[in-house]
């Protein structure tokens, strides 16, 4: 039997002041989930805002569509202009716009992908976020893409109304 007949377990809460270890617990628990490029604003950025750049940072850092289907508008067009890969810029409805990126992310490697949510407006209702995108690609090698992203606040949560490459 364990001394004094107490439960060892027990020990463990006594370590820590009252209130301060599930606090601790729960910063350790998410704060691998924040991306490092989001981190810093963190506290400055709505938490629809950045949902939405989370979603977004996911979709083009792992290759995947299903990211990006939750930020995309259900009834409105988005404009996508990707000049690296032959896409012209015009509007397409959402589910044109997951099949457009279905073909690019299973065409490429990805290597970085850095938002710069520096100097947002987190009160706009328009919010444009530029991107550098490293990919690899089979035929032209390494390729460092500039993305802007117009996301559109739409209640709390923002949704993409518009990807487009940028010089």
């Amino acid at each position: 039997m364990s001394s004094g007949g107490r439960n060892p377990s027990s020990n463990l809460a006594g370590l820590a002041p009252r209130g301060w270890l599930r606090p601790l617990c729960w910063v350790l628990l998410v704060l691998p989930w924040v991306p490092m490029s989001l981190a810093d604003d963190a506290e400055t950025l709505s938490p629809g805002l950045l949902r939405s750049l989370r979603q977004i940072e996911s979709a083009f850092l792992h290759a995947d569509v299903r990211s990006l289907v939750g930020v995309l508008p259900r009834e409105s067009k988005v404009l996508v202009g990707l000049d690296s890969f032959s896409q012209p810029k015009a509007y397409y409805a959402p589910d044109q716009v997951v099949l457009i990126f279905r073909k690019v992310f299973r065409n490429v490697r990805v290597q970085s992908f850095q938002l710069e949510s520096d100097g947002l407006n987190p009160r706009s209702e328009l919010v444009y976020v530029p991107a550098t995108w490293t990919i690899r690609r089979p035929s032209p090698g390494t390729d460092n893409i500039r993305l802007q992203f117009t996301l559109r606040r739409e209640g709390d949560a923002y949704f993409i109304r518009g990807i487009k490459e940028v010089n």
